[in-house]
């Protein structure tokens, strides 16, 4: 059969499983060998190519019909077996090509997900430095992200809070850390080279935060519970006498049910 426009029009979508998946069915063109178009129960038809590569059938999607017509698809599987016929490997190539272009956002939350012993709250305080101070950098590749970038935004920061510079930045470091780690290309070789955060470290460039002092002396203990005594509010009271003799956070007091 010969895959043209008033073919791909009229195709009836395919009937769903017993099991209430989502069937598709293929169609293979009959004149470029490997062509096809797959058509899903949802009403999707999208081109599709296939061609053994290396011993092994690999399939690849061309793009989906609306955003290619017939005629630009044919012409993109003609590119695809010109390219194998050459010794290339467009499908590794398109995997490198994806793996190379993966941004920020992509990046934090493949980290989050590997990351299966952050508490919220420190997932929470993440999301913060991404969601804020790293907001227009979501998008873009991590490849793409300098450590003149770094730099800059760290001590652009710093101007409002240092504390906020400095815990941004380690929130950075530790998403390209699990970069380097994680993201290589078919060949094996690592995608991201470097953290651009160590910059901070070779330059000395992190602030230096002074420790809040919360340690109430012994000798002041008398005055603190005078001064609690002196609340209206009684549950406040005992929230307070919970963290002094238990040592919780804050946080961790305020759960307690």
């Amino acid at each position: 059969m010969l895959i043209t426009k008033s073919f791909v029009d009229q195709i009836t979508l395919p009937l769903p499983k017993e099991n209430g998946k989502t069937n598709q069915v293929f169609y293979r063109d009959s004149a470029i060998p490997g062509f096809g178009l797959r058509v899903t129960r949802g009403g999707a038809k999208s081109f599709i190519m296939e061609k053994r590569i290396q011993g092994k059938v690999k399939r690849i999607t061309l793009g989906k019909y609306g955003n290619l017509t017939v005629e630009q698809a044919r012409k993109d599987a003609m590119r695809f077996l010109g390219a194998v016929a050459t010794g290339k490997n467009p499908i590794a190539e398109k995997q490198n090509r994806r793996i190379r272009s993966t941004t920020l956002l992509e990046a934090f939350e493949d980290y989050l997900i590997n990351r299966k012993d952050l508490k919220a709250s420190t997932i929470l305080d993440y999301r913060r430095s991404i969601n804020g101070p790293l907001l227009n950098w979501q998008t873009k590749p991590l490849t793409e992200i300098t450590k003149d970038m770094v730099q800059l935004r760290h001590a652009a920061l710093g101007k409002s809070s240092k504390a906020r510079a400095n815990n941004t930045m380690r929130v950075l470091r530790a998403v390209f850390n699990h970069a380097i780690a994680r993201y290589e290309d078919n060949f094996g070789h690592q995608v991201v080279l470097s953290n651009p955060v160590d910059r901070l470290s070779q330059t000395r460039a992190w602030y230096k935060i002074e420790r809040r002092q919360t340690l109430i002396k012994p000798h002041e203990l008398a005055d603190w519970f005078a001064a609690t005594l002196q609340l209206n509010n009684e549950t406040t009271r005992h929230y307070l006498y919970l963290l002094l003799f238990t040592g919780l956070r804050r946080s961790e007091g305020s759960r307690i049910q």
